[in-house]
């Protein structure tokens, strides 16, 4: 057992991860000799972010449990991931006859003689967060089937998707700032959260601690029918300001997004500290009362995705850079999805990834009502 262990572990020292400045990863055999071009075995990029090199850097990297699958987290962008040899004949790696195979192919496809191999398209995109103040937000995979994908972000946020169907089950406000990355126990249900806060914060995955919130599917549906409905933010806050505010169609810098909606009882023109300073504060405390929130903030997802959102089609409307660079149509479609998962567990439906547009009742629940 000795002896396999030792060849398993050489075997697996012999492949090398490499990322940087743009958007490539190259997956590198050291056994190969030559100098890296020779050595390299595959390549990985995202189609949304081909031709976009220059913007983007590789701000992650992780292996799945069986390392047949890769994550790469980006800065000024999502989280992909990618097939690791998906062909190859042996579960402990492509052999040499994979690699040769897979180098004459692509050197078919290009009709030259290269060494750079083709790129190797992605599987899923994730996201909905944002990552461009601070550079190295980890994406890691969690659970112990690699069930979940979990990333800091700039909001303060650590984001927890499930890879399935890239929905966001959890979103813990973990920093007052930025929050850089969550690290998972490899077993257990524990996770380590770090940013820049002078602390790290130590979460355990559990169902509700109130012996009086029912969480069951039941539950939920039932609190969603005692529940005041709220407009959107854009239908409500949205019509609210245009209606107390006179509108200067010919002003170059007018801009209504919701995010910059201000609520009525604030006057954000009063004085510094209503105006920058108060979004400084906000921003950097949450809150400007008592201790700042730490925990989960799972209500706050949809307010938060509209706001991201409303960042990115601003900065691409003002020709400013772009904080996701694989566009806006990718983003909206993430969004869109999130948002109507985290309506349909609110209210204890069914959702259908397949399908999400068509919120049904559970079967247990028509069976009770």
């Amino acid at each position: 057992n000795g002896r396999q262990d030792g060849e398993e572990a050489e075997l697996e020292s012999s492949y090398v991860f490499a990322g940087g400045s743009g958007c490539d990863v190259v997956l590198y055999d050291l056994r190969m000799t030559g100098d890296f071009s020779c050595q390299e075995v595959q390549r990985f990029r995202p189609r949304p972010l081909r031709g976009k090199s220059n913007s983007v850097s590789v701000s992650g990297i992780d292996l799945s449990k069986d390392k047949r699958e890769l994550l790469i987290s980006y800065e000024n962008d999502q989280i992909y991931t990618f097939p690791i040899f998906p062909n190859a004949s042996s579960a402990a790696g492509p052999s040499l006859s994979d690699i040769n195979a897979a180098t004459a192919h692509d050197m078919e496809e290009d009709g030259e003689s290269s060494n750079r191999h083709r790129p190797v398209p992605e599987l899923a995109a994730y996201g909905g967060h944002l990552n461009r103040l601070t550079f190295l937000k980890m994406a890691k995979y969690a659970g112990p089937r690699d069930e979940y994908i979990c990333t800091g972000s700039d909001s303060g946020h650590a984001w927890i998707y499930e890879k399935k169907t890239g929905s966001v089950v959890s979103f813990l406000k973990a920093d007052n700032s930025t929050c850089n990355g969550i690290v998972p126990h490899p077993t257990l249900p524990y996770f380590i959260t770090y940013g820049i806060d002078s602390t790290a914060k130590l979460w355990r995955a559990s169902n509700p601690v109130d012996d009086n919130v029912d969480d069951t599917d039941l539950g939920r549906f039932a609190y969603s029918q005692k529940r005041k409905y709220q407009k959107s933010m854009i239908v409500d806050q949205w019509k609210s300001a245009l209606r107390r505010k006179a509108i200067d169609l010919d002003d170059e810098d007018l801009s209504y997004f919701p995010d910059e909606i201000p609520e009525a009882e604030e006057d954000t023109e009063e004085s510094f500290f209503g105006g920058i300073g108060l979004l400084f504060v906000r921003a950097r405390f949450g809150t400007m009362q008592g201790v700042p929130y730490i925990g989960n903030d799972m209500k706050k997802l949809p307010l938060t995705l509209t706001q991201n959102y409303a960042a990115c089609a601003r900065a691409c409307s003002s020709g400013d850079d772009e904080p996701v660079r694989s566009g806006l149509l990718g983003l909206k479609r993430r969004v869109s999805l999130i948002k109507l998962r985290h309506h349909a567990d609110a209210l204890g439906l069914a959702f259908d990834c397949g399908m999400p547009w068509i919120l049904k009742h559970k079967e247990h629940l028509l069976l009770k009502r």
